[in-house]
């Protein structure tokens, strides 16, 4: 009898575990449309071209003047980082050595009108660097309550856990 129990729980745990992976599937998939739609409607990215380019970064600084995009962010230079999104749209979506965006630095260093420009040009608003902290993490660990409404406003998952 005690064996039979034990197998049901595992039985159970490998269940939940097969479940979580689908939901976090099904997640992926939803933020891989809702990006292409961005891309292709808003951005007006032509569909060909997202079969040329690399648009989302694997790897840190894969694109330009990553490191140049990411100082702007921190020290909130409003118009220099606007100049380099005109140039190059696609640089909202870098990432540094940490796998921190610019909407990551902002938020961490409580910019929030950098946090609202990074939003409106499509940054990713729940993505996570690699302690698995987004930029709603940072905005309340400031106690940025102003940051917090924006974040929420542009979707920010509250519910996302760190590692």
């Amino acid at each position: 009898m005690k064996g039979e129990f034990c197998h049901d729980f595992e039985a159970e745990k490998q269940k939940e575990k097969k479940l979580r992976i689908k939901e976090n599937l099904k997640k992926f998939c939803r933020n891989f449309i809702e990006q292409y739609e961005i891309l292709t409607q808003k951005m007006k990215v032509h569909p060909r071209l997202l079969r040329n380019y690399k648009l989302f970064p694997i790897e840190p600084f894969e694109r330009g003047d990553v490191p140049t995009f990411l100082k702007h962010c921190k020290q909130n230079k409003l118009e220099d980082v606007s100049r380099m999104l005109k140039l190059d749209p696609l640089m909202v979506y870098q990432f540094d050595e940490m796998h921190q965006s610019g909407l990551i630095w902002a938020a961490k260093r409580n910019h929030p009108l950098m946090v609202r420009m990074l939003l409106k040009a499509h940054s990713r608003v729940n993505f996570r660097d690699m302690p698995g902290r987004t930029a709603l993490h940072f905005a309340v660990m400031n106690n940025n309550e102003e940051m917090v409404r924006i974040l929420l406003c542009f979707k920010a998952d509250p519910n996302i856990e760190d590692n």
